[in-house]
């Protein structure tokens, strides 16, 4: 399994997600009549496709890497602006993007797709990433992990 590791893209891991969220809908049509969700979805999109661009934007003002297949480029640790909330605003914005999906399918069901991406992101990605953050930034990263939660 350890040959997974930061090797498939998390975008790519997002659109496999966001057809398996279809694929479920289009072989399981349970349509739920939650009002809620139908309300939900806009801020839900939003707030995906801003999380993702503002950490990058982050990451390029302090010019260390986005290139989440090789963290080791790292040039700096980043902790300021959305990165003192959450040390995923990327892949938490990722979620929310998969989470606006099910809003606007309206069913349940596809939370699948969202259990996959969060279970697959934090094992060959994120736990990958912080064991090499941990080695090139040592206490200081420590520190920052007892303030700040992985996702929210």
């Amino acid at each position: 399994m350890k040959g997974l590791e930061l090797k498939v893209y998390p975008l790519a891991v997002l659109m496999v997600c966001l057809l398996l969220n279809q694929l479920i809908v289009w072989v399981l049509p349970l349509h739920t009549d939650i009002v809620l969700l139908e309300k939900l979805w806009p801020g839900l999109l939003i707030c995906g496709l801003g999380l993702p661009a503002i950490g990058v934007w982050q990451f390029n003002r302090v010019a260390t890497t986005v290139d989440p297949s090789q963290p080791n480029k790292s040039q700096q640790l980043v902790t300021h602006g959305l990165y003192a909330h959450t040390r995923n605003p990327m892949y938490l914005g990722f979620l929310l993007l998969l989470l606006a999906q099910v809003c606007w399918l309206g069913q349940l069901a596809a939370l699948t797709g969202c259990v996959v991406f969060v279970v697959y992101i934090q094992l060959f990605q994120i736990n990958p990433e912080q064991r090499l953050l941990k080695q090139m930034f040592g206490e200081q990263y420590n520190q920052y992990c007892q303030r700040v939660r992985p996702w929210l």
